[in-house]
């Protein structure tokens, strides 16, 4: 498993057939933040899941703007190739940051 929050920054990363990648971002719709993937090869990269952890568990009691977490996408290395992955962190639809990664799966 390769987590590209560890690695960000790197010029090019490589992963092999079958790798499983994640990269997180906050989330926290109620207030806006909202993270995207934008840009990625489906032939190459696979996103297998977009996985959100909350860090409050049971929201029910909560009040609004309760929501804030972690968006983690999964994605799998499916053949051979380079392709690059962005990702953007938006507030209220509007890009606030930007995330690129040039991955060479081999």
């Amino acid at each position: 498993m390769l987590d590209l929050n560890k690695l960000f920054g790197e010029k090019e990363l490589k992963a092999k057939v079958g790798d499983e990648l994640r990269f997180s971002l906050h989330i926290q719709e109620s207030v806006g933040y909202v993270p995207e993937l934008v840009e990625c090869d489906k032939d190459i990269l696979e996103l297998k899941e977009k996985k959100i952890t909350r860090v409050n568990k049971n929201m029910e009691d909560l009040p609004s703007g309760s929501d804030e977490g972690e968006c983690t996408f999964i994605m799998k290395a499916l053949k051979a190739g380079k392709t690059e992955l962005l990702f953007h962190q938006t507030f209220r639809g509007d890009k606030e940051e930007e995330f690129k990664f040039v991955i060479k799966v081999v």
